[in-house]
């Protein structure tokens, strides 16, 4: 589905980014699996309303994830690097919640913040991982500001996020 056919049952996560590292991943988890280009286990119901939209781009972006109502749970919104030898924040990755009525939240990483915990990194950490968000959506017929809470994150991690 195109960003323009959205609707108030529809809500798309999207992932863009400028330049090298290119080979990103926007993920999505929960207690029962994650949602990603290279992990889909959506057999779990409560991740049966959630879906990795074709990459346009053979991989290398945008990436889109679209919620469908009706759905409810907590989730972890993350961004993983797969390339080993680049910063993540090198490439500007920007995320976007965008619902029928427009752009709900943004999230970009702070260069400043980056740079501090780079120079706080262990030697040999990668900080392969951005962790932008949790989600905690309710169960609804449509999407809107009361049935999708968000609590910021805006961590670089040297792993990927595990959902506890």
């Amino acid at each position: 589905a195109a960003i323009s056919d959205l609707d108030a049952k529809q809500v798309f996560i999207t992932l863009s980014w400028a330049s090298s590292p290119k080979d990103l991943d926007l993920c999505l988890c929960n207690q029962d699996g994650i949602i990603s280009s290279t992990k889909n286990e959506s057999r779990a119901p409560s991740l049966k309303n959630i879906r990795y939209e074709t990459a346009v781009h053979e991989g290398f972006g945008p990436k889109v994830i679209s919620l469908t109502q009706s759905m409810s749970g907590k989730f972890k919104l993350y961004v993983m690097n797969r390339e080993d030898d680049k910063k993540i924040f090198a490439c500007n990755p920007l995320v976007t919640i965008i619902m029928f009525n427009g752009i709900w939240k943004t999230f970009k990483l702070d260069a400043q913040s980056c740079l501090d915990r780079v120079a706080k990194a262990e030697k040999d950490e990668k900080l392969c991982c951005w962790h932008v968000c949790d989600l905690r959506i309710e169960s609804d017929s449509r999407f809107s500001d009361q049935s999708i809470l968000c609590e910021d994150v805006n961590k670089l991690l040297d792993h990927e996020v595990k959902f506890e």
